[in-house]
Protein backbone atom coordinates (compact mmCIF):
# COMPACT_ATOMS: atom_id res chain seq x y z
CA UNK A 1 0.00 0.00 0.00
CA UNK A 2 0.99 3.11 -1.04
CA UNK A 3 0.89 6.42 1.13
CA UNK A 4 -0.28 9.16 -0.17
CA UNK A 5 1.50 12.77 0.05
CA UNK A 6 -1.54 13.83 2.58
CA UNK A 7 -1.27 10.95 4.67
CA UNK A 8 2.49 11.68 5.61
CA UNK A 9 2.83 13.98 8.27
CA UNK A 10 4.24 17.27 8.01
CA UNK A 11 8.02 17.99 8.40
CA UNK A 12 8.31 20.28 11.42
CA UNK A 13 10.99 22.76 12.53
CA UNK A 14 12.94 20.10 14.89
CA UNK A 15 12.62 17.14 11.76
CA UNK A 16 14.24 19.70 9.37
CA UNK A 17 17.22 21.09 12.29
CA UNK A 18 17.80 17.19 12.77
CA UNK A 19 17.83 16.15 8.76
CA UNK A 20 20.39 19.19 8.83
CA UNK A 21 22.08 17.96 11.33
CA UNK A 22 22.29 14.72 9.89
CA UNK A 23 23.53 15.82 7.05
CA UNK A 24 26.59 17.92 9.26
CA UNK A 25 27.55 14.49 11.25
CA UNK A 26 27.50 12.41 7.68
CA UNK A 27 30.04 15.10 6.26
CA UNK A 28 31.97 15.02 9.73
CA UNK A 29 32.55 11.09 9.01
CA UNK A 30 32.87 11.01 5.54
CA UNK A 31 36.00 13.36 6.45
CA UNK A 32 37.44 10.90 8.40
CA UNK A 33 37.19 8.42 6.33
CA UNK A 34 38.89 10.45 3.43
CA UNK A 35 41.35 11.52 5.46
CA UNK A 36 42.36 8.10 6.63
CA UNK A 37 41.27 5.65 3.37
CA UNK A 38 41.90 8.19 0.77
CA UNK A 39 39.56 9.78 -1.91
CA UNK A 40 38.39 6.50 -3.30
CA UNK A 41 36.50 5.90 0.22
CA UNK A 42 33.01 6.97 -0.66
CA UNK A 43 31.03 5.41 2.15
CA UNK A 44 29.41 8.47 4.15
CA UNK A 45 29.18 10.69 1.11
CA UNK A 46 27.19 7.36 -0.96
CA UNK A 47 24.71 7.52 2.29
CA UNK A 48 24.40 11.20 1.93
CA UNK A 49 23.11 11.29 -1.95
CA UNK A 50 20.72 8.39 -0.74
CA UNK A 51 19.59 10.70 1.95
CA UNK A 52 19.14 13.30 -0.13
CA UNK A 53 17.37 11.04 -2.71
CA UNK A 54 14.76 10.82 -0.07
CA UNK A 55 14.66 13.65 1.61
CA UNK A 56 15.17 16.02 -0.51
CA UNK A 57 15.35 15.13 -4.45
CA UNK A 58 14.08 18.05 -6.02
CA UNK A 59 16.40 21.51 -5.75
CA UNK A 60 15.29 24.21 -3.03
CA UNK A 61 16.29 25.03 0.36
CA UNK A 62 15.86 22.00 1.83
CA UNK A 63 18.62 20.44 -0.01
CA UNK A 64 20.66 23.90 -0.20
CA UNK A 65 20.67 23.50 3.42
CA UNK A 66 21.64 19.64 3.60
CA UNK A 67 24.42 20.10 1.16
CA UNK A 68 25.97 23.02 3.33
CA UNK A 69 25.89 21.14 6.23
CA UNK A 70 27.39 17.80 4.65
CA UNK A 71 30.38 20.14 3.52
CA UNK A 72 30.65 22.43 6.40
CA UNK A 73 30.76 18.99 8.81
CA UNK A 74 33.32 17.72 5.94
CA UNK A 75 35.68 20.97 5.93
CA UNK A 76 35.29 21.44 9.88
CA UNK A 77 36.93 18.21 10.59
CA UNK A 78 39.46 18.02 7.84
CA UNK A 79 41.17 20.91 8.89
CA UNK A 80 41.08 19.48 12.38
CA UNK A 81 42.83 16.65 11.24
CA UNK A 82 44.94 18.78 9.57
CA UNK A 83 45.13 16.15 7.09
CA UNK A 84 46.15 13.17 9.62
CA UNK A 85 44.14 10.28 10.29
CA UNK A 86 46.15 9.85 13.46
CA UNK A 87 44.66 7.38 16.62
CA UNK A 88 41.73 8.87 17.77
CA UNK A 89 40.32 8.59 14.13
CA UNK A 90 38.04 5.22 14.45
CA UNK A 91 36.71 6.79 17.70
CA UNK A 92 35.86 9.45 16.05
CA UNK A 93 33.89 8.13 12.95
CA UNK A 94 31.99 5.81 15.97
CA UNK A 95 31.09 8.41 17.95
CA UNK A 96 29.67 10.86 14.08
CA UNK A 97 27.90 7.47 13.62
CA UNK A 98 26.56 6.84 17.12
CA UNK A 99 25.65 10.77 16.74
CA UNK A 100 23.84 10.01 13.33
CA UNK A 101 21.90 7.15 14.40
CA UNK A 102 20.63 9.11 17.06
CA UNK A 103 19.32 11.68 14.73
CA UNK A 104 18.24 9.34 12.46
CA UNK A 105 15.89 7.05 14.88
CA UNK A 106 14.91 11.09 16.11
CA UNK A 107 13.44 11.40 12.13
CA UNK A 108 12.01 7.75 11.99
CA UNK A 109 9.83 8.64 14.93
CA UNK A 110 8.17 11.41 12.62
CA UNK A 111 6.96 8.87 10.39
CA UNK A 112 6.29 6.05 12.77
CA UNK A 113 5.47 7.63 16.10
CA UNK A 114 4.98 5.42 19.00
CA UNK A 115 1.82 4.14 19.44
CA UNK A 116 0.09 4.45 22.85
CA UNK A 117 -1.63 1.33 23.63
Amino acid sequence: MEANAQDLPVRDQAYIRNLVSLSGVIGSAHAVRVVCNGTDDQYWRSYMQQLLGLEAPNRGSLRSSMVEAFNAGFEDDRRRRRGQCGPNAKSDEEAYASRGRALSEQLAAHYFPKRRR
